[in-house]
């Protein structure tokens, strides 16, 4: 069978894909991603087979944040589209282990319009924004088995974020960390599915079936005059600019008003502990990590902070009235010491 000049058969050359999807996709009307902890949008499931492809546009002035998403906790495959440091980074899984490209040629949170596709042609995954791809070919004994996950037990696709209830259920993502992966905050239009394992031979836009913190309006509430105080974020919605206060110390409408500090005494026999076992058990891996905590105290010495699994942990603790820092990775150790000159931090 042909369209367009174009041959559907079992293997599909990417370029045709590119070019097909290129020249006829139909133009949607744009939604906005205010950015807020809570903001998603939710589409259809995708049948992700060997002859499948989906693409949408995104325009942003933020570096990092999470494009879309969808996995099968089932069989751990998983689909990830993110900006990283303004390139666009593809991470997924059909079977055969991780794998990710990434396109980067230029920055990508320019404020302009970007096109995303995404083909798997076969064993060959492309990823192209633009005029520019990058593509991984997975070898398998099986080309049948290079697809994501089972439809009928797929997540629905999202598009930048999660819903918020995810941070409690951990366990039914392939990926757990991508509940913490920061929000995207632009606008949004033009998601397009190719399913030729479904028999379809057009590609199909996709309706968003439900949707937090997403508004019609293109115009930005927060660019000119942000009333937002204390370095908090300012979100621009429909109804106006709010203001996120979170990690600033700060409250109330426009993060004006001073937060209570909330302290932990201990005599020496107590502590605190994060168990991440509730919350779903998977770690939580980063490339960039930040701890911070304010003590005091008269002892000389005492653990302060440690997180670790077997010979792999961090240390933060006092000794001889200085702050010690401990790593041990597969890597090496580090010891560090910040000890004053004057009065030490037991003062």
């Amino acid at each position: 069978m042909s369209l367009f000049g174009i041959n559907i058969s079992d293997c599909w050359s990417v370029k045709s894909i590119l070019v097909f999807l290129a020249t006829i996709l139909p133009q949607m009307s744009a939604f906005v991603l205010e950015g807020s902890k809570t903001s998603y949008a939710q589409f259809r499931k995708w049948d992700g087979g060997t002859n499948s492809a989906l693409s949408f546009e995104f325009r942003t002035e933020q570096t990092d944040g999470l494009l879309l998403y969808t996995d099968d906790s089932s069989t751990c495959d998983f689909l990830e589209v993110k900006l990283v440091a303004s390139a666009v980074r593809l991470r997924f899984n059909t079977g055969f282990g991780g794998q990710i490209l990434t396109v980067g040629q230029q920055k990508y949170s320019d404020g302009s319009w970007h096109k995303v596709d995404v083909i798997k042609n076969g064993a060959n995954t492309t990823l192209s924004v633009d005029k520019a791809s990058d593509s991984v070919i997975c070898d398998g004994e099986e080309l049948e088995s290079l697809v994501l996950g089972n439809l009928s037990s797929n997540q629905y696709v999202y598009v930048g974020g999660l819903p918020s209830w995810y941070t409690t259920k951990l366990k039914a993502l392939a990926v757990p960390s991508v509940a913490f992966e920061p929000r995207f905050r632009g606008s949004f239009r033009n998601l397009m599915y190719l399913e030729t394992g479904t028999g379809a031979a057009d590609p199909e836009k996709q309706e968003m079936m439900a949707y937090k913190g997403v508004r019609a309006s293109t115009v930005d509430a927060c660019q000119h005059e942000s009333p937002c105080q204390h370095a908090s974020k300012c979100l621009s919605t429909d109804q106006g600019p709010i203001c996120e206060c979170d990690n600033t110390g700060y409250k109330g409408i426009f993060c004006e008003q001073e937060s209570p500090i909330s302290e932990a005494v201990f005599r020496g026999r107590e502590g605190v502990k994060y168990d991440l076992n509730h919350i779903g058990g998977e770690p939580i891996i980063t490339s960039v990590d930040k701890i911070s905590l304010y003590f005091k105290t008269r002892k000389s010495s005492g653990l302060l902070f440690y997180n670790g699994h077997g010979s792999d942990y961090l240390l933060i603790h006092l000794k001889d009235g200085g702050v010690s820092l401990t790593i041990n990775q597969r890597s090496g150790k580090l010891d560090t010491q910040v000890k004053p000159s004057g009065e030490p931090f037991n003062d």
